[in-house]
């Protein structure tokens, strides 16, 4: 075969598989719809912002942070020293004894009646010998059974650096220097025993959480809802007012949701811990109420001769008239207070009356419950109080804290740690949500 008839018959072959079936079908696919917009995906907008999202700073930036410093320390966080005593803590005997304790007959029999309905029942229960060995336990295991130690300033540093990394500050607040040296700078200011021995660092992890609870206490504000939030989740619920020892009120707090390490120190310092952890007061004095009947010159209002509690009482009493003043005018009481309130106020008034003591305005004869309930009344919240406080639930929440408190106060019974941190926290709170300055 000569070279011309090789070429011509290698051509006519090339044509002829040019023109076979599966050629041709190829042909079809490659130019189809399908193969077309498998095209346009590839060379497309989404494609290209995929690509360069891949290539992006921000993709490089999650590369660099997961093979970066702060993934390193958070590695070397979960398995340092630091999480395993913790670890140790949750998963050791103590912390089991706790949780059979809590989950034992003998609590569960004091959660139902701390949920019964009477006081009295409460009262009668607190006499059982069953309850006074669970209270006495509760005791024992926070105090008793605990050798508290002062650790010692050169400690300090290390500890603050391992607890900030665990215990986030509150996220807005806005703190100029750094909450590691914050931190390290208010444990040194403790000066007595407050850390449980063997347990130093879950103790400071409680101590800063007192301080993240107290910034975010201090926010401009501070009923918003993140730091209901937080008080929710740290402090719990309210407690109904029982006449019950300072630990079985303590133990109540604990199971109604109180942090047990917000409270896990010794009683007899407790209040100057919750100072040191930034819940410090210096108010100005309340508008002093003014007898409308029988005016007693020697009778004087001191707030510097009150309590905490009575200041902010009488603070919230004014607000409230002065809002609801503004809304209705002197009628304000009968338009803006329910019928029953009303009546309240004024058989206690009358007594007031009665005996020859001053006299005042209705107002000043509410207490944290009345409050709360002409607070939230739907009307008044919506016109007068929602701007202030943000969510009526947790405004009745935080006074209904304080209403046991200020029975306890009423009846000269000494504070439980827990009666304490209510006081402070909430005391704080409402008197930042009323633009009043705490001079700290």
């Amino acid at each position: 075969m000569s070279e011309s008839d090789f070429t011509k018959r290698l051509s006519q072959q090339l044509r002829e598989m040019a023109d076979s079936p599966l050629v041709k079908a190829a042909r079809e696919m490659a130019e189809s719809p399908h193969a077309k917009a498998l095209r346009e995906m590839v060379d497309g907008p989404q494609a290209k912002a995929l690509r360069e999202m891949v290539d992006g700073p921000h993709a490089k930036a999650l590369r660099e942070m997961v093979d970066g410093p702060q993934a390193k320390a958070l590695r070397e966080m979960v398995d340092g020293p630091h999480a395993k005593a913790l670890r140790e803590m949750v998963d050791g005997p103590q912390a089991k004894a706790l949780r059979e304790m809590v989950d034992g007959p003998l609590a569960q029999r004091m959660r139902a009646w701390t949920e019964a309905s009477v006081p009295e029942t409460w009262r009668g229960f607190e006499s059982r010998p069953e309850m006074q060995r669970f209270v006495k336990q509760i005791s024992d295991f926070q105090v008793a059974a605990r050798t508290f130690v002062l650790p010692t300033l050169d400690t300090v540093p290390q500890l603050a650096s391992g607890i900030s990394r665990i215990i986030e500050p509150y996220r807005a607040t806005a703190i100029a220097d750094d909450r590691q040296g914050r931190l390290a700078r208010k444990i040194s200011e403790l000066n007595q025993p407050w850390a449980i021995a063997g347990l130093v660092n879950p103790s400071a992890a409680g101590f800063a959480r007192l301080v993240r609870l107290s910034d975010a206490a201090h926010v401009a504000a501070p009923f918003s809802e993140s730091i209901s939030e937080l008080f929710a989740s740290e402090l719990g619920g309210h407690l109904e007012a029982f006449e019950a020892s300072a630990a079985s009120r303590d133990a109540a707090a604990v199971s109604s949701g109180l942090q047990a390490d917000l409270i896990a120190f010794p009683p007899a310092s407790y209040g100057s811990i919750v100072l040191t952890a930034g819940f410090r007061f210096n108010v100005m004095a309340p508008p002093l109420p003014q007898a409308i009947e029988a005016a007693d010159p020697d009778a004087v209002y001191d707030s510097n001769h009150s309590t905490l509690l009575s200041t902010v009482e009488q603070h919230l009493r004014q607000f409230v008239e002065d809002r609801l003043l503004a809304l209705e005018g002197p009628s304000w009481v009968k338009k803006r207070v329910s019928e029953a309130a009303r009546k309240q106020w004024a058989e206690r008034q009358a007594e007031d009356r009665q005996l020859g003591r001053p006299v005042y305005g209705l107002i000043h004869y509410a207490d944290f419950m009345d409050l709360a309930d002409v607070i939230t009344q739907r009307n008044n919240w919506r016109e007068a109080f929602a701007g202030i406080f943000g969510n009526a639930d947790d405004l009745r929440m935080s006074l209904h804290r304080l209403h046991p408190v200020r029975k306890a106060i009423a009846h000269s019974r000494p504070l439980s740690r827990a009666d304490v941190l209510f006081l402070f926290a909430e005391a704080t709170r409402i008197l930042k949500a009323l633009g009043i300055d705490i001079l700290a």
